[in-house]
């Protein structure tokens, strides 16, 4: 019998809170009252549930690129850096064809990430690799002048 008054009494102090908060014209606890009303009802209350995060439908394949496992980290890095984007499997095989155009001019996949980091491209373009930005691979124009000018004979200046 007890059991039956506490029952009661929680069912009043329950209609009771109930009756106060539609009182209010706006409570945050909204849930927790639609909550309430459904177990008054006799109805199991609706608990949410997060939706199960949908898994990736097609990883990337990154030896496409050539490189070593370091290098495709830090590619992924650099791209992030830059705010370029996701990198999809196309995004992966255009990125994949202008690294190995630019290794044909005789970059290194290195000076690649290097010189992709530092100006801080969202993409990739071998074009925009000339010889004369190499490290080493091709001669600047200041060397080609240098050489140019080496078996120039400049006069005595002193008897001026």
């Amino acid at each position: 019998m007890t059991s039956r008054i506490r029952s009661v009494r929680l069912e009043d102090d329950i209609y009771n809170a109930l009756k106060k908060m539609s009182e209010r014209p706006y409570t945050p606890s909204w849930h927790i009252q639609e909550a309430l009303r459904q177990y008054l009802a006799g109805k199991a209350p609706k608990v949410a549930t997060k939706k199960p995060k949908a898994a990736k439908k097609d990883a990337v394949d990154y030896s496409v690129f050539g490189m070593s496992e370091d290098h495709i980290s830090e590619l992924i890095r650099i791209r992030r850096k830059n705010k370029g984007g996701t990198i999809t499997q196309r995004v992966a095989n255009a990125l994949s064809k202008e690294f190995h155009e630019a290794c044909s001019l005789g970059f290194t996949f290195d000076q690649l990430l290097t010189e992709w980091e530092v100006r801080g491209w969202k993409s990739f373009k071998a074009e925009w690799m000339k010889p004369s930005q190499s490290f080493g691979g091709g001669a600047s124009s200041f060397d080609q002048t240098i050489e140019s000018i080496k078996d120039v004979e400049l006069p005595d200046m002193r008897n001026i």
